[in-house]
């Protein structure tokens, strides 16, 4: 298992996942793959989704009676995100501009980076997807365009978040 300042790696290598059996006590379980992706996809929806949770809540309290509009994009974006997250966190999708599996450690700066991140790509492409398919006359393209943006925005986050983790610790 390879060890890195700024990435949680233990997921991406391991068939462990970190369990609370209710009395205060935690411990470490094995899983079947399909249990590991469950896992990683609660832990990867709990994560976007309070952090994230500014930009949801405005784009779900716009006003758009359109069924390719604010909403949908929210929707698909928040899902794509979540579902190659999950992949990411798990090892089984590998992330753009590393070679390093796992999802962004829980350190107080990517905390902070991880607020700003999620607000802004959610909100933009929420927002913006069904702009842009307005402006191209084709609605349907927002689902399109919130789905591939989202894609990329995950894919680059470990590479991102491992960047600013090592400015900011003067690695």
């Amino acid at each position: 298992m390879k060890r890195v300042p700024g990435r949680d790696t233990r997921p991406a290598y391991s068939d462990k996942r970190r369990t609370w059996y209710g009395f205060g006590t935690l411990t470490r379980a094995k899983k079947s793959p399909f249990g590991q992706y469950l896992h990683d996809i609660m832990y990867v929806f709990s994560e976007l989704s309070v952090l994230g949770l500014p930009a949801i809540m405005l784009a779900f309290m716009y006003p758009d009676p359109s069924a390719y509009g604010v909403t949908s994009a929210v929707l698909i974006t928040w899902l794509t995100m979540t579902t190659v997250g999950a992949g990411i966190r798990g090892g089984w999708v590998p992330p753009l501009g590393t070679e390093i599996r796992g999802w962004v450690s829980l350190a107080p700066s990517l905390i902070v980076l991880r607020l700003l991140y999620y607000n802004t790509v959610i909100g933009l492409l929420s927002f913006g997807s069904p702009w842009l398919a307005e402006f191209l006359s084709f609605e349907p393209l927002t689902i399109v365009f919130a789905f591939v943006g989202s894609l990329l925005a995950v894919l680059v986050f470990p590479r991102l978040g491992e960047s600013v983790y090592h400015t900011l610790s003067g690695e």
